[in-house]
Parts: C-alpha cells; sequence; structure tokens
C-alpha cells in the first residue's frame, strides 16, 4: 500500500496579494506589479523567478514634537551625570550623620575663613565625565516626611526669606498633598522639592561649618534635580519648572563648575517669557497672590540672568528693552531688629538694573565695535554708570552698616551678614568691570578703596564653608590683584600699602584649599598670578624702604606732621600729583 504524503500548503498568490504590493525586481525597477498565478507578467518576460522578501516590523509611533531638543538637553546633562558618582560610593552611613545633624540648628558665629578653621578639603562638585542619562532615577532617595519638614521649613527661613523663589503657602499644600504620594506627583514638583532640600543642607553647611557631610546631601538632591531638566524644559506652562530651574542654578553658582546655571537660566527666562511673566497686561484673571508671585518668581530670574551675564562677558536671556512687568510690591527681609528695613531681594534687584546697563553700553558686541568717535563716550557713560552704583549703595543700610558689624554676633544676623558680604563683592565687581573698560584716576581710586573694604570683610563669611568661596573668588582675586598691582605701581610704606599685603594673604590660603578641585588648572593659574605680583610688590616695598623708613611715614610712627601741607609736602616727594591727591583723599577717610 503506498503512502501519500501530503505537500506542504503554501500560501496563494491571492492571499500574498493582501499583504503584498510588488515582487523584488518590480520593488527595484519601481513599476507595476501584476501578480499572476505564479508569477508577475514583468517577471515571466523576463524569464527571472519572481521573489517576495519577508515583511519589515511595522513602524513604531511617531516621536513627539520637539523630540531633538530634548536629546540636546540629554546630551548637556551626560556631564552632569557623574557629580556624584564617587561621592555617593563614599557617602557616611546613618548612624554618623544622624549625630552631626541634631546640631544642625545651633548657631555658630562667622570667622575668618583661615587655614585653622579650613581642616578638610571641599567636595569636588564635578560636572565632568559621560554616562546614560536617567530622568526616573533617583539618585538620592528622599528623607522620611518629619525630616522633609524640617528641611522646609529650615530653606524658608534662611534663603528662601531673602530671595523668594517660593511661596510658602503654595509649597507648603503641595508638600501635604503631594509627599510619599506618588499619584499626585509630577515632575516640576519633585524637582522643586529637591531643590529645597539642597538649599537647606547648603545652609546648614555655613551654619555648622559642617560642609563635608551636607554637601554630599545638597549634591545628592541637586542631582536628583538635574536628572529631570529635560522634563521641566517641556513644561511650557509650569510656574513650578521656572523655580525649580531657577534653584538649581542658584545652587550651581556655589559649585566649581557654575557654567551649566547659564543654561539653565537661559532655559528658565525662555520658559517664563512664555508664560508672559515679562509683560504687565498678560496675567489677568489671576489671583493677587498667584500674581504677586510670578512677579517675584521673574525678577529673581531677571537677578541671576544680569548676574550671569556680567561675570561671564556674555548677553543676557532677557532684554530690558522688552519687558514692562512691575516690580514687587511685597517687603521681604531677614526679621531682624537692628536691620528691620533690609530689603535684600530689591537691593538685588536694583544692582541687577544697573549690572544689565553695563553689559549693553560697555561689554556688548554693538558697544565694542563702536567707531572710536562713539568710544570717546564710554569715559561719559562709566561716569554715569559710577554715579548711580554710587546712588544704590547709598541708598542701602546694610552696605553702610556692615563695616561696623564685629565678628561674634548672635544668631539672627548671621545670613545678614552673610548677604550683605556678597552684596559687597557685587558691588565691587560692578565697579571694577566699569574700571576695567573705562581707566581714570578717580575710578581707579575708588576702586583701590573697595577692594580693601572688600577683602577685610572676608572674615565675616562662614567659617569650614566653600559655596561662598566658589560664588566670590573671581572677584577676591580681581580685587588681590588690584591692590597688588597698585602697590607695584605706586610703591611706597604708607599703612595702606603696608596693609594691602596682609589682606591678600586669606586668598592664598583659599586657593591652597581648592587644588584638589575640578577647577586646579584655573585654581593654579590664579595663585601663581597672585604670588608673581606679590613677589613684585615686596619688590617695590622693599626698594621704597631704602629711600623711606616706615617710622617716618605720615600716619605710621611719626607725630611731628602739624599740618596738612606739611602731609602732602612729604607725599609729593614719594609719588605724582595724582597719587598725592588720592594718599590725601584715603587720610580724610581714615
Amino acid at each position: 500500500m503506498v503512502t501519500r504524503v501530503s505537500a506542504p500548503v503554501l500560501p496563494t498568490y491571492s492571499s500574498i496579494l493582501t499583504i503584498l504590493q510588488a515582487c523584488d525586481t518590480c520593488k527595484k525597477k519601481k513599476i507595476r506589479c501584476d501578480i499572476s498565478r505564479d508569477s508577475c507578467t514583468q517577471c515571466i518576460k523576463s524569464n527571472i523567478p519572481c521573489t517576495f522578501s519577508p515583511i519589515k516590523a511595522k513602524k513604531g509611533p511617531r516621536r513627539p514634537p520637539g523630540y531633538k531638543h530634548v536629546e540636546k538637553l540629554e546630551e548637556r546633562l551626560k556631564r552632569m551625570e557623574a557629580m556624584l558618582q564617587s561621592e555617593l560610593r563614599s557617602r557616611p552611613a546613618a548612624s554618623d550623620v544622624e549625630g552631626e545633624q541634631s546640631d544642625a540648628d545651633l548657631p555658630i558665629p562667622a570667622h575668618l575663613p583661615s587655614a585653622a578653621v579650613l581642616h578638610h578639603r571641599p567636595l569636588d562638585w564635578s560636572l565632568t565625565g559621560a554616562s546614560p542619562v536617567n530622568p526616573s532615577r533617583e539618585i538620592k532617595s528622599l528623607p522620611g516626611r518629619d525630616e522633609a519638614q524640617l528641611l522646609i521649613q529650615e530653606t524658608f527661613s534662611s534663603f528662601n526669606s531673602a530671595f523668594p523663589i517660593f511661596d510658602a503657602a503654595t509649597f507648603q499644600k503641595a508638600f501635604e498633598s503631594s509627599y510619599e504620594n506618588n499619584n499626585h506627583d509630577t515632575p516640576a514638583w519633585r524637582a522643586c522639592l529637591n531643590v529645597a532640600f539642597a538649599l537647606a543642607h547648603r545652609f546648614r553647611a555655613m551654619k555648622t561649618g559642617n560642609s563635608k557631610t551636607e554637601d554630599v546631601h545638597a549634591c545628592g538632591y541637586l542631582q536628583n534635580a538635574l536628572a529631570l531638566v529635560g522634563e521641566l524644559s517641556m513644561l511650557t506652562n509650569e510656574l513650578m519648572a521656572v523655580q525649580a530651574l531657577l534653584g538649581m542654578a542658584i545652587l550651581l553658582q556655589g559649585t566649581p563648575n557654575p557654567e551649566p546655571g547659564s543654561i539653565l537660566i537661559s532655559i528658565a527666562v525662555k520658559l517664563a517669557q512664555g508664560m508672559k511673566l515679562h509683560r504687565r497686561g498678560h496675567q489677568l484673571g489671576i489671583a493677587a497672590a498667584e500674581m504677586e508671585q510670578r512677579k517675584r518668581v521673574f525678577w529673581l530670574v531677571y537677578i541671576y540672568d544680569k548676574d550671569i551675564s556680567i561675570r561671564t562677558h556674555n548677553p543676557p536671556a532677557q532684554d530690558d528693552d522688552d519687558m514692562d512687568v512691575d516690580l514687587p510690591i511685597e517687603t521681604i527681609d531677614l526679621h531682624h531688629d537692628r536691620l528691620n528695613e533690609v530689603n535684600f531681594y530689591n537691593n538685588h534687584i536694583g544692582m541687577s538694573i544697573i549690572q544689565g546697563q553695563i553689559y549693553k553700553q560697555l561689554l556688548s558686541t554693538r558697544a565694542q565695535k563702536s567707531p572710536e568717535i562713539d568710544r570717546l563716550r564710554t569715559y561719559g557713560t562709566a561716569k554715569e554708570l559710577v554715579t548711580t552704583l554710587e546712588a544704590w549703595k547709598q541708598s542701602i543700610p546694610c552696605m553702610l552698616l556692615i563695616e561696623k558689624f564685629n565678628t561674634t554676633h548672635e544668631a539672627p544676623s548671621f545670613f545678614i551678614l552673610l548677604h550683605s558680604v556678597i552684596l559687597k563683592f557685587t558691588y565691587f565687581h560692578a565697579l571694577d568691570t566699569v574700571r576695567r573698560l573705562a581707566h581714570t584716576a578717580d575710578l581707579d581710586a575708588l576702586c583701590l578703596v573697595q577692594a580693601r573694604e572688600s577683602m577685610q570683610l572676608l572674615q565675616l563669611l562662614p567659617q569650614g564653608d566653600f559655596a561662598h568661596v566658589w560664588l566670590l573668588l573671581d572677584i577676591i582675586t580681581s580685587a588681590c590683584t588690584l591692590m597688588l598691582t597698585h602697590a607695584i605701581s605706586g610703591p611706597t610704606t604708607t599703612q595702606h600699602e603696608l596693609k594691602d599685603l596682609e589682606l591678600v594673604e586669606p586668598a592664598f590660603t583659599l586657593l591652597n584649599f581648592l587644588n584638589d578641585t575640578s577647577r586646579a588648572q584655573d585654581v593654579a593659574k590664579m595663585a601663581e598670578s597672585l604670588r608673581a605680583l606679590k613677589r613684585e610688590a615686596e619688590v617695590a616695598k622693599n626698594a621704597a624702604e631704602k629711600h623711606v623708613r616706615v617710622d617716618e611715614v605720615p600716619g605710621i610712627g611719626s607725630k611731628s606732621i602739624l599740618s596738612l601741607e606739611e602731609f602732602v609736602g612729604r607725599i609729593q616727594e614719594l609719588s605724582s600729583k595724582r597719587c598725592a591727591e588720592f594718599r590725601v583723599t584715603g587720610l580724610r577717610g581714615e
């Protein structure tokens, strides 16, 4: 008996026709394929096999608009992802941290940041390296509800009381409804929460001097927030997105690598502009409290946009000619009984407006490329800017009283001191920027006085903390350079010149402790430049001493000066007429 083996059932051309439109040959020739029983007409005529390639998988869903922009942002964030990798591996155990955090609220006085108190190296907030970015991954776990509430209270009683990024009532309401409740969580809220935690730890470090532990926590929370930047940049109508980006930029200013902060501020400005926060008549129908919060957020973005611009000599993201938003109404202060009228927020707004004008009139491409006849007007513009800066300075109580503060103040004055010193250095930097572009004898003399006064205030900065050092490092270097350059160009042995060599010493101590960070190369150049200037200044001082003994210089050891005229005569023997005029001014100011 013969067993028949049934042939495998092959698909018919009619069934293939429902799936395929053309054979391989017709596809290649881009001609119509009319499939018959065994082969298409074209293949039959050409006497070639009629074949069909396997069907390719269906394409995935189309990517949403703007995905390329997100990819670019993620590429930028690749440099940031490795910031905690080495630090988190060496994170202290929870038992070690608890004992240190128990004293977080105990105030300590501020002291000169000398070698005696800088007993550890600063955390290297390195933003270099490349690793995959996963926005949903949390680098550092969030604290429990009680600890989280404590951190939020610290942020609102410290930094946020002077610079109101967040509204206390709005933030607390969101915390109570969303914390530990993922169903009501959003990327903007998560980022704001991590920013608040990071700010609390940064100011804990300033109060306790324990920056080694607190910086690790702050860095972790900052990295949590940075991982969400890609998502935040797509939230075009979310105020919390602007607040989170602003907070991250502020935190980055106190690290060795502040450059990404300018990117974050630029994104924040664009989001704010998209919400029309820079315009007056586009917020109708919004409650008064929310409108005031929007104005405060915009002006904070404006402050840091202008500050970063004048520091980097890059154009700001917000054009002054394209905004008409009102100034905030509410007065923000630190509720200190001796300085109850201090409003650091409004003071910084005034300074930022002046900084914007300095960039526009002196640093912008248009100003730099103006014809020589227009450049002659630079000195007139510089004079107007200096007059404006001086008027701003005279209107601020803390600028007038800060020099009288001692170094053992009670706790309520801690933030007053910190913000006042930063404001003083910011003022000097603006003045020095004008001086660099428009040299005059009067302006050089004024900048020299402000450099000396600023360097004397280093003793009021918190001990053992490096955030303020990174923030002010370039300005401190500029002040030291100005003092040492003056000591070289006009060497005498007066009290000011002798004290200048002492005032620059803390700068060398600070630079020495920053050698092992990601900015080690820049720090080394700063230190070498200052050392070279100091050596020249000491040589000039020694040369001057060969002609004039220290005890014969007016104001140091001699008591035989009977009149101002005699003093001027003695000075004219040592230096030029302009230098003599400056010395007289200096004597009267003492």
